[in-house]
Formats: C-alpha cells, structure tokens, sequence
C-alpha cells in the first residue's frame, strides 16, 4: 500500500486516515505500507500497530525505489500522484497499481476546492 501526505497536509484527521488505512490494510491483505516522505514517525508508528503492516519508508522518492528492488505483483495506492507516475515507471514489470479508497469522504470540511478537484480528478482519471 502506497500512503500519502494528506493528514500532514491538513486535508484528512490524522486520526481518521490512520483508521482507514488500517481498514484497507486488512480489507485488501496488504502486507507492506510505503510511506511518503512528509509522513510523520507517530503516524506511521500508529498505522503500524493498529493493522499489523511493515512499514517502509524508502530513502528515494517512490518511483526509483521500486525500480531498485523487488516489486510485489500489486500495488495499492490511496489517490496521489503516483497513480499518474508509477504506472509509466513499471511499464512492462507486470505489476498492477489500483487505487483502493476514494478519500473524498475523509476530507476535512474546510478542505479547499482546489484540493477536492485534484484528487477527484485522480480518482476518476
């Protein structure tokens, strides 16, 4: 599962994106969570005790750590650029990338229309 920096950048409750992702974690079977760089140590030290997921966080921005190493045969992504990039990176590696959660149920209310835009166009793109 891919996270994203949204608690951090104030669009999503911590709290509550810790809670669903542990909720995903589990619905989807993921095994290994790989943290944005603006993730916090707290967050992610909560997202792994509530769902039991080895937590990565890679020294490179994601679309050249996964071209160095093992990639598993599925990715999960919560909506985020990635959706755009990794699918051109991992061209021809077998590998499927699905986003799996529509976060725009999460949203803070004060959640600005810019944003809200940005990630339904990623979710419907």
């Amino acid at each position: 599962m891919i996270g994203t920096s949204l608690a951090e950048t104030g669009l999503i409750d911590p709290a509550r994106y810790v809670d669903e992702v542990a909720l995903l974690a589990h619905r989807w079977n993921a095994e290994r969570y790989y943290a944005h760089r603006r993730e916090s140590p707290e967050k992610l030290r909560m997202i792994a005790e509530q769902s039991k997921i080895e937590i990565v966080r890679p020294e490179l921005p994601l679309e050249p750590e996964l071209l160095t190493g093992p990639v598993a045969e599925s990715l999960l992504s919560l909506p985020s650029t990635v959706l755009h990039t990794l699918p051109f990176v991992l061209a021809g590696t077998g590998v499927r990338i699905t986003m799996c959660a529509d976060v725009t149920t999460w949203l803070e209310p004060d959640t600005s229309a810019r944003a809200v835009a940005f990630l339904e166009e990623v979710i419907h793109a």
